[in-house]
């Protein structure tokens, strides 16, 4: 069985790394982007599994990521990340069908594998 394709779109490096590296152990393949529109490109040419989406980035914000993606009719699982959270950014991205929204710094990574895992099996 191919690993599951998880696609980081975070514009923090250390968060993207340490997700990364963290996912890669437990069997996952993983590309990231630094930006929301570097990140979209990818979501439309390699079609990943999952995909982790921070809210604050350049050149496009992760709602927006996650408005094309839906007005595209992909339906792949998001969990949206992010520092700066609010109800009303939360329950747009409910709206917009994220399976998951985590706040950051993250106090355990194992928590985000073990949802990881639940997404994408």
């Amino acid at each position: 069985m191919n690993p599951s394709h998880i696609l980081i779109i975070d514009d923090e490096h250390i968060i993207t790394r340490a997700l990364s590296r963290a996912f890669q152990r437990e069997g996952f393949q993983v590309s990231t982007a630094s930006d929301g529109e570097a990140g979209l490109k990818k979501i439309l040419s390699e079609k990943p599994e999952l995909i982790l989406l921070d809210i604050i980035m350049p050149k496009m914000s992760g709602l927006e990521v996650l408005e094309h993606i839906r007005t595209q009719q992909i339906t792949t699982p998001v969990v949206l990340m992010t520092a700066y959270g609010d109800t009303k950014t939360e329950t747009t991205a409910k709206e917009l069908g994220i399976s998951a929204y985590l706040t950051k710094p993250f106090n355990n990574i194992e928590d985000i594998i073990a949802l990881v895992h639940r997404l994408t099996s």
